[in-house]
Parts: structure tokens; C-alpha cells; sequence
């Protein structure tokens, strides 16, 4: 994602996963030129197995991983 270059994780810049809905991950990775079922097994790890590091998801191939971190972060999911 080209305006995402260069942001660290815990930056303001860096887009946080953490509160998407499922139809809006799949979305944000989408237009990041992510695959559709990438945003799916993220979203599994965020939601159902309470992962916030991307590097715990041992699903996805470890360059994903290392790509996800540089350019997003999750923050803890809140109930609406």
C-alpha cells in the first residue's frame, strides 16, 4: 500500500485491523492487493483465537507476515 510505506506499527499512520468487521478487513487487505481469504484467516486469528501479532499467525507464509507487521497493527477488538 503505497500510502502505508514507511509507517512502523504502533504509529498513527499505520492502519489498525483490530476493530474491522469481517466485510471490512477483507476490503482494506483487498485494496493493500491482498487476497480475500487472507483477510478471512486474519480475521479468525483476531477474533476467535485472540492473536494481535502478526507473527503468531502461523497460517499465513512468514514474508506475509513480516509485510502485514511493517504496514499494520491490531489493536485489541472492543465490543460495540
Amino acid at each position: 500500500m503505497d500510502t502505508m510505506q514507511g509507517a512502523s506499527p504502533g504509529s498513527p499512520a499505520a492502519s489498525d485491523l483490530g476493530g474491522l468487521e469481517s466485510a471490512e478487513l477483507e476490503r482494506a487487505l483487498e485494496a493493500d492487493g491482498l487476497r480475500p481469504f487472507h483477510a478471512r484467516q486474519i480475521f479468525r486469528w483476531i477474533h476467535a483465537r485472540g492473536v494481535s501479532e502478526f507473527g503468531h499467525m502461523t497460517d499465513l507464509a512468514k514474508p506475509l507476515r513480516a509485510d502485514l507487521a511493517a504496514r499494520f497493527r491490531i489493536s485489541e477488538p472492543t465490543v460495540a
